[in-house]
């Protein structure tokens, strides 16, 4: 140590210069640490594609777009069962403060249309709603809870009216009335469902139960939360032998009712990162 002290005392210039070297570099990494962590962006995680696979054979894809904002803005439905394959081509369309404005949905072949719109106060609650099928109007009215409860009722002329949804403080629907029957979701300790990072959008939750409720269970409502059951009269639906990857994002899991000889479904998800 002593000869190194000695080069120290006798050359002040040069010590100087290697302290201040020394205090830059340090600086500089410091900083460019900080850099790093300022500008890592939190990369979120969207449904890409879910494929279903029915125990009696059929099979359902489904294939999700989303814009820079995140919102869903495009959704494919190919359904082959035995005998057929259906499609539906769904586009979604928001206002400039995100709220679902309208959605149009269309078969493949383009010979059956079918338009959803919603009119929202300045709460951003939903005031109104429409839906018309090829053209033709169908008279439907929206009423509101408040948000003590709040519960969404829709009445009109469609079979699966009337229809009651029940959201919790944090927009995820948690019961529904819907064409005669009652679900209730219970959540598992996990809170990573497969639409975690999706925004909550009441209207999103509405179009699907006035658009499919005759197979409510393949999107499972859009939620964000983890589903372990949703509870109906007859039967319960199980949610079960789960799957997660290495970034938490639940890839395949079975749905599976409670009673003899019902019918399975299950699931394989495929995610897309994007940036919040």
């Amino acid at each position: 140590m002593q000869p190194f002290a000695t080069i120290i005392y006798s050359k002040p210039i040069k010590t100087g210069l290697l302290m201040w070297s020394v205090l830059v570099l340090l600086l500089s990494c410091s900083k460019d640490s900080g850099d790093d962590g300022a500008h890592d962006p939190k990369m979120a995680y969207f449904p890409k594609t879910l494929s279903l696979s029915y125990s009696s054979g059929q099979t359902v894809h489904y294939q999700f777009s989303y814009n820079s904002k995140n919102e869903l803005t495009r959704m494919e439905i190919e359904r082959n069962s035995l005998d057929e394959t259906t499609q539906l081509i769904s586009n979604f369309n928001y206002t400039e403060a995100g709220l679902l404005l309208n959605v149009l949905s269309e078969n493949g072949q383009g010979s059956a249309q079918y338009n959803t719109s919603f009119e929202y106060n300045a709460e951003g609650t939903i005031t109104g709603v429409g839906f018309t099928t090829d053209g033709t109007d169908h008279s439907l009215s929206i009423s509101y809870s408040g948000p003590e409860t709040n519960r969404y009722l829709v009445e009109g002329d469609l079979a699966n009216l009337p229809t009651e949804w029940s959201f919790d403080p944090d927009g995820q629907l948690v019961k529904i009335a819907l064409a005669g029957n009652n679900y209730a979701l219970q959540f598992s300790e996990s809170d990573e469902g497969v639409f975690q990072y999706l925004k909550p959008q009441n209207a999103l939750v509405i179009w699907h139960g006035l658009m499919f409720y005759l197979s409510p269970f393949e999107l499972f409502f859009f939620s964000r939360h983890d589903i372990a059951l949703i509870q109906t009269e007859d039967p319960n639906f199980i949610f079960q032998n789960k799957v997660w990857d290495g970034d938490g994002n639940l890839v395949s899991f079975q749905v599976r009712p409670n009673v003899p000889f019902g019918e399975i479904i299950n699931y394989n998800v495929e995610y897309e990162a994007k940036n919040l």
